[in-house]
């Protein structure tokens, strides 16, 4: 069984996503897999920082970026997400 960090794990194949959508792109993140196998650890985390999962990375990298762009323009959109567990 392979361990990695939930940071590793989100640089390595969530953060180029959240680029993607950032530059106007549609995105997924789709985890899938058995039972128990850590889907919702991966996705979700627990409460330490470092333990962040993919959805609270992806969030935090998505208002950082907002942040950095603070003089373009945004329009608000209504967008629904889905989560299936």
């Amino acid at each position: 069984m392979r361990s990695s960090r939930q940071i590793a794990l989100y640089q390595e194949c969530g953060a180029p996503i959240v680029d993607s959508i950032m530059r106007g792109y549609n995105g997924t993140i789709f985890a899938y897999g058995q039972t128990g196998s850590g889907k919702t650890f991966t996705m979700e985390g627990k409460g330490a920082v470092e333990d962040r999962g993919v959805i609270p990375n992806a969030f935090s990298s998505i208002f950082d970026a907002i942040s950095r762009e603070s003089q373009k323009v945004y329009f608000k959109q209504n967008v629904p997400i889905f989560i299936f567990m």
